[in-house]
């Protein structure tokens, strides 16, 4: 229509220009408008500051453009001085907010469900065109100074509830589009139904002389005062057609309001037809005598010419199934309508996506142990910006995670809040690093903190380490995240692990398909090395500090024996491979304890875990590297169980060390201490007969480790059973027995050997016995503190295997050995 004019549209100012545009868009109610005319007038404004803030959802596109603070106030005398009659008619005191809409251009964007952890991308899309819904100004009442025919068609938006229903389907049947600008108070997908909110309208009274319906002598008038007259109870809806089985839904925009209205001659109003016609007779005929919206009175007719909006608090509630379902929050970037608008979701044992705006809106959460939630965040961690005509998010807000505020009920990222009524449910974020790259955020309620993981395609993230480091530092500051564990599934075909070193840069996954597992490490983009693993029945991927390391359970056979090796290594480059754990079953730790009982040395190197390791074929963990070197690290670990006896040995240098061992047997707990040589016995309490046994045998294989064998006399102990072996070369300096200070009750020590192999002498206060040198061996048995009270003697009786004598009679009856020392 203006094109029609009689003056040259390209002559006007920058400011009129815009002005003309959005109230173009502010006529055309619900209908979308070339806008590509608008972001080209606006790029021409240099001297206009002009803030354009599209509203994108969230991996949906919204295709409007908000134009926000741009200036038309500040320019409202040049709009009113204008020469120009048709602006001076059409714009003067006319100026426009488009608010946001969700109605066009949903289709352009592919949307599908993936599994758990996995997130939509966007498609860029080119911007296709403006759409408004009710324009409005920024102080608390929204104002629509529009020609009747605009009132009615405004009504007839809110009539498609009837003639559309409340929702549409996208045009690839994935997702639910709610009618826009209609308030909902209730989703419930268990019984299928939704309920619409408060939409009200003023009430009126008065009016005199009528003849027919709407014609007065003198006109009836709006009485603010009186209970407004509800057009929502008016409303047919036929729930019947929403489809409550697509998992994907746009969350209604619309606030609960009230409509007050303003009137002025019209020449032609009872020439509109339409369906906001038909819905305003219907208020009309339902109120008869409390609502006209058009009437003729004192030689006139009078319409209505102004909508007056008034929102009230609007809580959506929601009500999920056990169905794995999808959700977007749409952009509202009228503060007076967003801050009063809340959802608020139970949940009930599913997995839930929830597509968080830019523009904050309250959000509750009432889940379960069962649910998952996940809440996308790029709109929030990232910059919202429109380039080259299309959609996109811009660059991550700097150390926004350093805000995050996780309590008790309540989350905080950014301006957005999310309230739980139990936070016992699983809630995770979900920001994308990099296109097709997604870093899940998993909410630690108890610890007050949070867990980091990183999904995507493995390639994608080997090609664009660097940006991925890059980002990640962004977002929580640089040295803060030092690795990230990467879990991915790749179309059901592909399982894989792995972990992403931030502060190294460096990329260590493993693909899982089948039977088949490969592994590759890379650093700086670039390949480290890749092995493929043979029958490894679990595998992982962990991070300590700066180290990333392969642990896994090996199955081997030995000697027609099946045994599995738990282990932990690091992979060094393709020919090396450094060993820091081995865990060995049952069987493999009786053979390595049979390799330490045959060593010559009384020192243990190195090497003996090189031979072990070859005789058990680890090397064929990796398939097809025959050139493959093992390195044993310097905190190397062994570590193994028998039965309930427990191993653990550590590299000390070039040596091999016992660190820590448990042993049982008859009633009787062995353990080391740490590394120093010593072994204690002691009574588990478990023998009926408070016995303690020590029998040489129990320590085969660590021979070279020991030195004292420290026997404990606890209160109650009767008997303690000593059986030596008959190989010489396991006989020890020294079978210490410790508390004879407060011995109360008659002992028995029994001693497997025959009388005469015994001398005594005497240490301090000690006695000790000495079995004579077999080979260059002694055996000793050394009784702590008997010497300190006669009495202990009367308490202890030694039985050999051919005779028994009392503690005290040893001196006079034992050949003593004259100046035995250590």
């Amino acid at each position: 229509d203006y094109k029609a004019q009689n003056f040259d549209f390209n002559k006007l100012s920058t400011s009129v220009k815009v002005q003309i545009y959005c109230q173009i868009t502010n006529i055309s109610l619900s209908e979308i408008q070339d806008a590509s005319n608008l972001v080209k007038i606006i790029a021409e404004a240099n001297e206009i500051e002009i803030n354009l803030i599209p509203t994108l959802a969230n991996a949906i596109p919204l295709i409007t453009t908000i134009v926000d603070g741009i200036n038309l106030i500040a320019n409202i005398d040049e709009l009113i001085n204008t020469k120009d009659e048709l602006l001076r008619k059409e714009l003067a005191a006319r100026i426009g907010i488009i608010s946001s809409n969700m109605t066009a251009a949903i289709s352009s964007y592919i949307l599908y469900f993936t599994e758990f952890g996995e997130v939509f991308n966007p498609l860029l899309v080119p911007i296709a065109g403006i759409s408004s819904g009710i324009p409005t100004l920024v102080n608390n009442i929204l104002i629509l100074e529009e020609k009747s025919k605009e009132i009615t068609e405004y009504f007839s938006h809110i009539s498609k509830v009837e003639s559309d229903g409340l929702f549409k389907v996208s045009d690839n049947n994935s997702i639910l589009i709610p009618l826009d600008d209609i308030a909902i108070s209730k989703i419930d997908f268990n019984k299928r139904e939704v309920i619409l909110d408060k939409l009200d309208i003023w009430a009126m009274e008065g009016g005199s002389g009528l003849s027919g319906k709407e014609t007065f002598f003198s006109a009836p008038y709006i009485n603010e005062n009186l209970p407004k007259l509800s057009i929502d109870n008016l409303l047919k809806i036929d729930i019947n057609k929403i489809d409550f089985s697509i998992k994907g839904m746009m969350l209604p925009n619309g606030v609960s309001k009230t409509l007050g209205y303003e009137f002025n001659t019209v020449a032609n109003i009872y020439e509109l037809e339409n369906d906001g016609v038909n819905l305003l007779n219907r208020i009309r005929d339902n109120y008869p005598g409390q609502f006209y919206w058009r009437y003729y009175a004192t030689l006139f007719n009078y319409g209505m010419v102004n909508l007056k909006i008034n929102y009230h608090d609007t809580d959506v509630k929601i009500n999920l199934d056990n169905v794995d379902r999808m959700f977007i929050v749409p952009t509202l970037t009228i503060d007076q309508a967003r801050e009063k608008l809340s959802y608020n979701f139970n949940g009930a044992g599913a997995n839930y996506y929830i597509y968080l705006s830019s523009q904050p809106i309250k959000i509750f959460i009432n889940g379960t142990k069962e649910d998952n939630w996940i809440l996308n965040i790029d709109d929030i961690v990232k910059e919202v910006t429109i380039v080259n005509n299309s959609i996109v998010r811009g660059k991550f807000i700097e150390n926004i995670f350093k805000k995050l505020t996780i309590e008790d009920n309540k989350i905080i990222i950014g301006n957005q809040k999310i309230y739980l009524k139990n936070n016992k449910t699983n809630i995770h974020f979900s920001v994308s690093i990099l296109d097709g790259v997604n870093l899940m955020v998993e909410v630690d309620f108890n610890n007050k903190m949070y867990h980091l993981s990183l999904q995507g395609n493995e390639k994608t993230i080997c090609n664009n380490m660097n940006i991925i480091q890059n980002n990640i530092n962004k977002l929580f500051g640089s040295s803060n995240i030092k690795s990230i564990p990467y879990f991915y599934k790749n179309n059901g075909l592909e399982n894989c692990i792995g972990v992403f070193s931030i502060k190294n840069n460096e990329f260590i996954y493993m693909l899982k398909y089948g039977d088949k597992n490969k592994i590759y490490k890379y650093k700086d983009n670039n390949l480290v090395c890749g092995f493929n693993l043979f029958d490894i029945s679990y595998v992982d991927i962990i991070s300590n500090g700066d180290k990333n390391y392969l642990k896994g359970i090996w199955n081997t056979s030995v000697n027609n024996s099946e045994y599995k090796i738990e282990f932990l290594v690091e992979l060094i480059d393709q020919n090396t491979i450094e060993i820091i754990k081995l865990n060995l079953s049952d069987g493999l730790i009786k053979s390595f304890l049979t390799i330490l009982d045959n060593l010559e040395s009384l020192d243990v190197k190195i090497s003996t875990i090189y031979d072990f390791l070859k005789n058990i074929l680890f090397r064929d963990v990796f398939l097809e590297n025959e050139s493959l070197n093992f390195i044993v690290s310097k905190g190397f670990v062994l570590t193994g169980n028998n039965s309930k006896n427990k191993y653990e040995f550590i590299c000390n240098s070039e040596n091999i060390q016992l660190y820590i061992t448990e042993l049982y047997t008859n009633g009787t707990k062995f353990r080391n201490w740490l590394d120093n040589g010593k072994i204690l016995v002691s009574s588990t309490g478990e023998s009926s007969n408070n016995l303690i046994e020590y029998n040489e045998n129990i320590l085969s294989g660590l021979y070279s480790f020991i030195n004292d064998i420290i026997i404990n006399l606890d209160n109650g102990v009767e008997e303690i059973n000593i059986l030596l072996n008959d190989n010489s070369e396991s006989f020890y300096k020294n079978i210490i027995i410790n508390s004879f200070k407060n011995l109360r009750n008659e002992i028995k020590l029994k001693i497997n050997v025959d009388y005469n192999d015994f001398k005594w002498d005497i240490k301090g206060n000690d006695i000790i016995l000495v079995r004579k040198k077999i080979n260059g061996f002694n055996s000793t048995i050394l009784l702590k503190d008997t010497i300190d009270n006669n009495s202990y003697f009367n308490y202890v009786t030694l039985i050999f295997n051919d005779k028994s004598i009392k503690l005290n009679n040893i001196i006079f009856e034992m050949e003593p050995i004259i100046g035995y020392r250590d």
